[in-house]
């Protein structure tokens, strides 16, 4: 066991492949999410116990599998609140060098908190609405996959949204494919993001348009609202572009990613893919966008 809040050095994270389906069709009371992740990890310490942070998910199924498919057999796990650690006793000691897959499902809470996968409302003619977002930083990505959540351990990561067809989803990256599931729901498949830490990763999802325009470097960048308020989200498009701009020439770095979706007033910004918008007082209403 560590003695400290930091992750033992024995296996380092490479890849995850995370699954979200969200179950938002009811009260808000019940918001929920059920999650899948594959975490690919190479070991560098001989262990028969895995540690990696989670925080209020509920986890149904646990699998360790290694390179060719074979099974570690999992003994038990449990969790420590106070660390916010996911604990997996396993029935041999993984091997240094190898490369393991960690696979779980489990299952989370949708709070309007502003924490993790959280929700926001607005009141239109049809009543009450809801745009759903994350909300990584600086440590709440274990409150939406448990994953090895420290900024040093990045990885590259794959994100499928399950959505009903008349929403629309948000990632750090361009949708590669839409994949239908059944009559009602359509699985968002995006693309592979660059090597990153756990809190730069990024979601959203609701009834929502946008307005797009290009930066100098030809980034698309995109400003997204409740589709009755998009109108107002020009100036942020507009300073989006010229602020993306000005800081590639400042820096001399070219941004790393193919678009920029600005979303969610209740989100830091960062470089991620999927950010907040800006706002001017004078030019944009301070209602919810």
């Amino acid at each position: 066991m560590p003695d400290s809040v930091r992750l033992p050095s024995s296996l380092i994270p490479s890849h995850y492949s995370l699954e979200i389906t969200p179950n938002i069709y009811g009260s808000k009371e019940n918001f929920s999410f059920d999650g899948f992740v594959r975490i690919k990890v190479v070991c560098k310490e001989k262990r028969d116990i895995i540690w990696l942070h989670s925080k209020s998910l509920t986890h149904t199924e646990i699998r360790i599998t290694d390179s060719e498919d074979r099974i570690v057999p999992v003994f038990s796990w449990d969790l420590e609140d106070k660390r916010e650690f996911l604990i997996i006793a396993m029935g041999e000691s993984l091997k240094p060098g190898e490369i393991y897959y960690i696979e779980i499902k489990y299952h989370g809470q949708i709070l309007n908190d502003l924490k993790g996968f959280f929700y926001s409302s607005y009141k239109d003619g049809a009543g009450e609405k809801y745009i759903f977002s994350t909300q990584m930083q600086p440590t709440d990505a274990r409150k939406v996959l448990p994953c090895f959540d420290e900024p040093a351990l990045k990885a590259t990561f794959n994100v499928t949204i399950i959505r009903r067809k008349e929403l629309t989803s948000l990632s750090n990256m361009p949708i590669l494919r839409s994949e239908e599931r059944d009559q009602e729901l359509v699985a968002d498949v995006y693309e592979t993001t660059p090597i990153m830490s756990t809190y730069l990763l990024a979601f959203a999802l609701g009834d929502i348009d946008y307005l797009q325009n290009f930066t100098e470097s030809n980034i698309k960048m995109r400003t997204w609202s409740r589709s009755s308020a998009v109108e107002q989200t020009k100036f942020a498009l507009e300073l989006g572009c010229k602020t993306m701009t000005f800081f590639e020439d400042y820096f001399q770095i070219k941004y790393i990613l193919p678009k920029e979706d600005v979303e969610d007033p209740g989100r830091e910004r960062n470089v991620s893919g999927l950010s907040q918008p800006l706002k001017r007082p004078n030019l944009t209403p301070t209602g919810t966008l």
